[in-house]
């Protein structure tokens, strides 16, 4: 039987996340809540091709295009997260999504197309990767699997009075705070608040909120995690500076951690890291593995071209000026520049 592709609305999401769901490849960054989040709070254009045989569904493939002075005129999937590879049940089906995808890019006038995946076996030169931490099945022990440095950074944060509480979405503000300074000190430019709170209210019954308080009560710390079959993960995360002697990560990552184990949850994944970055060891000394995220791309006819991806490291200068903005300006300027960059 012919296989059809077409551009999906929103009528059709119970549908695609259906599919998605008995798709052993799948991952959060599949999930159809994405486009919405994506097209409401930054006006960006998103395609979800759905491949079907007959009235079955068969494929699918998300996609957003991103128009940008750093990004470029390209079509990229997925946009701000780490991974959203194309799903098929057969190579018919991959192979119509990808003809679709690139009857888009040129129907668009794009400069290419950008896909995120786990590297394929046999490729091993990547520069980020995911960090995935498979998890016991009572914290107990999980606590017992941490080497002795980590169990003491944790009792250390204890100590000083770090507290961290899993609490409900409408503190995402005393969250943002944090996050928005930290990524001020990163040199990098910080999501808006309405997207993390589209991201709330998309995934519902999958987001969390964690607050990490000093002995005052104080935030200054505090993360995000979403559960999708088994697997917990942590986006978006940061703890303020001034307190990193306290090691208030430690309090806020073995509090989640516990939690997704004792939940029963099969896998933590720590999210996406530059290899031999500080925070790429700082999650592996958790006992996580890392797995290569393997970004490529396209250009419109489909051919392979250098990578297309904006590099923090390639622009230090820029990077350094942002990180002695005011935070209310970072604040403010940040989501306007955040948009535009698809990583």
């Amino acid at each position: 039987m012919q296989v059809a592709v077409r551009v999906l609305t929103a009528a059709d999401g119970k549908v695609w996340d259906q599919f998605v769901s008995e798709q052993p490849a799948a991952n959060l960054g599949h999930l159809f809540g994405w486009r919405g989040v994506i097209e409401k709070v930054y006006r960006k254009q998103a395609f979800y091709l759905g491949a079907y045989e007959g009235e079955r569904m068969i494929g699918v493939l998300p996609l957003v295009h991103m128009n940008g002075p750093m990004t470029g005129n390209r079509i990229v999937s997925l946009p701000y997260l780490d991974q959203a590879r194309l799903l098929a049940t057969s190579e018919q089906s991959a192979a119509a999504l990808w003809s679709k995808a690139l009857e888009l890019a040129q129907s668009r006038g794009v400069r290419g197309i950008d896909l995120r995946e786990l590297a394929p076996k046999g490729v091993k030169e990547c520069d980020r990767a995911t960090l995935v931490l498979p998890l016991s099945t009572q914290s107990e022990a999980l606590w017992k699997s941490f080497s002795p440095k980590v169990r003491n950074q944790v009792r250390k944060s204890e100590k000083e009075g770090l507290r961290t509480e899993l609490v409900d979405a409408s503190r995402l503000g005393e969250f943002y705070e944090v996050f928005a300074t930290n990524m001020r000190d990163l040199g990098s430019p910080v999501h808006s608040r309405a997207f993390l709170e589209a991201v709330f209210l998309a995934f519902a019954q999958k987001a969390k909120l964690y607050l990490t308080g000093n002995s005052s009560g104080k935030i200054v710390g505090g993360a995000i995690a979403v559960q999708f079959r088994g697997i917990v993960t942590v986006p978006w995360a940061s703890s303020l500076r001034e307190v990193f002697s306290s090691c208030p990560n430690h309090s806020l990552y073995w509090r989640i951690l516990a939690e997704a184990a004792d939940a029963g949850e099969n896998f933590f994944d720590f999210g996406r890291s530059h290899v031999d970055s500080g925070t790429y060891k700082f999650k592996v000394q958790w006992g996580a593995e890392p797995k290569p995220l393997h970004w490529t791309s396209f250009n419109p006819n489909g051919a392979p071209e250098p990578q297309k991806v904006y590099k923090p490291a390639e622009h230090k200068a820029l990077t350094w000026v942002w990180s002695r903005l005011p935070v209310s300006v970072a604040t403010w300027l940040g989501p306007k520049v955040r948009k535009q960059l698809s990583n």
